[in-house]
């Protein structure tokens, strides 16, 4: 939010201050990650943290896949991003962003082999 209200100093040192208070917390980890990257640009971060938190949750549940799709996205990982966006749920934002990386690639969604349906 502090990002949003032009305060990126401020916005930094809260988004660092709340990912070094989570570094041992899983869904910390996932949901700060996509911040890091987005907001602040720091995608070899962002990717850390993601490894971090699918390593503490073996078990992770799909909204961490979304995150890890953003990730992959702003981290210009786009083959990764729209592999990650098949695991991610069914939800808009996957879906777009698998399209939008697949353009990315030159690669036709309809040609791609998988089909993201869904609402």
């Amino acid at each position: 939010m502090l990002a949003r209200q032009g305060d990126q100093t401020d916005a930094r040192d809260a988004l660092e201050r709340a990912a070094s208070a989570g570094a041992q917390h899983a869904d910390a980890l996932a949901l700060l990650s996509k911040d890091m990257v987005e907001v602040l640009g720091r995608s070899g971060t962002a990717e850390r943290m993601l490894t971090r938190a699918f390593d503490l949750n073996p078990f992770a549940p799909p909204w961490y896949f979304l995150n890890a799709t953003r990730v992959a996205y702003f981290a210009e990982n786009f083959a990764q991003a729209a592999d990650l966006a098949l695991l991610a749920p069914a939800l808009r934002l996957p879906r777009l962003i698998r399209v939008l990386a697949l353009a990315q690639l030159h690669r036709d969604p309809r040609l791609d082999g998988h089909t993201c349906r869904g609402p």
